[in-house]
């Protein structure tokens, strides 16, 4: 790339994401995320964005885990 090139940036909006993941599958490729089990953020196989956690997350001290 040259300094006059300039890199494209491209946004996929949350809505889509699920179709994303879907295409991905539909190739035969496995999909991983952040999920949330016994109040830890653990990587695993999803279906669908609707297996992810919230945006915003946070913990207090050693408290549970508390969405925004």
């Amino acid at each position: 790339m040259t300094g006059s090139e300039h890199a494209q940036e491209h946004f996929l909006p949350v809505s889509s994401l699920s179709d994303l993941i879907r295409a991905v599958q539909d190739q035969g490729y496995r999909v991983l995320g952040p999920t949330i089990l016994h109040d830890t953020v653990m990587i695993r196989p999803i279906q669908s964005a609707d297996e992810l956690p919230p945006r915003r997350m946070r913990r207090t001290g050693r408290g549970p885990l508390s969405f925004d």
